[in-house]
């Protein structure tokens, strides 16, 4: 069994809680991002000049 120095150990802890923590925060950034565009589009016609309405039958859950 090999043993670490603990400044190694405590560096390594430090690098993947940062890892964590900068990852927990892009996903956090991305998700709202997608929230948003889903909230934003439904808004805009389709066609310029018609309105179309969006049903939420023909949605399916992932719009629900």
């Amino acid at each position: 069994m090999e043993s670490f120095p603990r400044w190694e150990v405590g560096v390594g802890l430090g690098i993947e809680t940062l890892n964590l923590v900068v990852e927990l925060a892009f996903h956090a950034k991305v998700s709202s991002s997608v929230r948003i565009m889903f909230d934003i589009v439904p808004m805009f016609p389709l066609i310029p000049g018609e309105v179309v309405e969006l049903d939420e039958e023909t949605l399916g859950p992932a719009f629900a």
